[in-house]
């Protein structure tokens, strides 16, 4: 857990080290990071924020960090 306690008091704190993020937290926030971008995506593009084609492009990026994580993951090197 993460001492947010500084922060509070407007100092600055460094975050853990990301080789300290088990893999399968880093699908786990992969995965809700994409469903948040269907829906806000969506809803962008519909009021012309943002193009279909940025959006699939940001999607199929995201998907592939997916992709790569769940192979890191296969291959146990988590």
């Amino acid at each position: 857990m993460i001492d947010l306690s500084a922060a509070d008091q407007g100092e600055l704190i460094a975050p853990p080290a990301a080789a300290d993020v088990p893999i399968a937290a880093q699908i786990d926030e992969v995965l809700r990071e994409l469903a948040m971008r269907r829906k806000v995506y969506g809803h962008w593009v519909a009021i012309k924020k943002m193009t279909q084609a940025e959006s699939d492009r940001h999607m199929l990026r995201m998907q592939a960090v997916l992709s790569t994580l769940q192979r890191i993951a296969k291959e146990g090197r988590s």
